[in-house]
């Protein structure tokens, strides 16, 4: 059971990855995290998006390693981990994560998500989402200077260019 979050930069969270193994925040404690919300069938954002931070990722060379990338999806109904998977292939680097719709909510709640399914055919979007991309050292600390763990904060607006 994980303890309630104190929002986007100590969030608490508890979902399967894309290879059905559970997991929390404490998976990724003293790591900075890169968090995406997206979903599988948005088939035009979320793949330029994932596009982009991939590009970003493989500018930090080395220093990527000290990131742990995950794609939150906020289609529970149809991205299992299964879907998530084949979606991720192209995005090596992503963990995707996946759950109920109550868990899919709790985690939208800690990070001050909004997204919602359209069912309008002649939509443009599937749905609608506010959320852009969260970073935070996960556990609340860092296991290097403070004054150098900034760098991924500066780093990440650049997938929006």
């Amino acid at each position: 059971m994980t303890t309630r979050g104190t929002g986007p930069d100590k969030p608490s969270f508890s979902l399967v990855d894309h290879n059905g193994t559970p997991v929390t925040e404490q998976t990724y404690r003293g790591n900075w995290t890169l968090v995406f919300f997206g979903f599988t069938h948005w088939k035009v954002v979320c793949p330029r998006v994932l596009g982009k931070l991939s590009a970003v990722l493989d500018e930090l060379g080395e220093t990527a390693g000290e990131l742990r990338p995950l794609y939150i999806t906020v289609d529970p109904d149809r991205d299992t981990p299964q879907a998530l998977r084949d979606f991720l292939r192209a995005y090596p680097r992503f963990a995707g994560l996946a759950g109920s719709a109550d868990a899919i909510e709790r985690v939208k709640g800690e990070f001050r998500v909004f997204a919602r399914r359209r069912d309008d055919p002649d939509a443009l979007a599937a749905a609608e989402i506010t959320a852009g991309i969260r970073a935070f050292v996960a556990g609340g600390s860092s296991s290097g200077n403070p004054a150098e763990s900034s760098g991924p904060r500066r780093v990440i607006p650049e997938a929006y260019r």
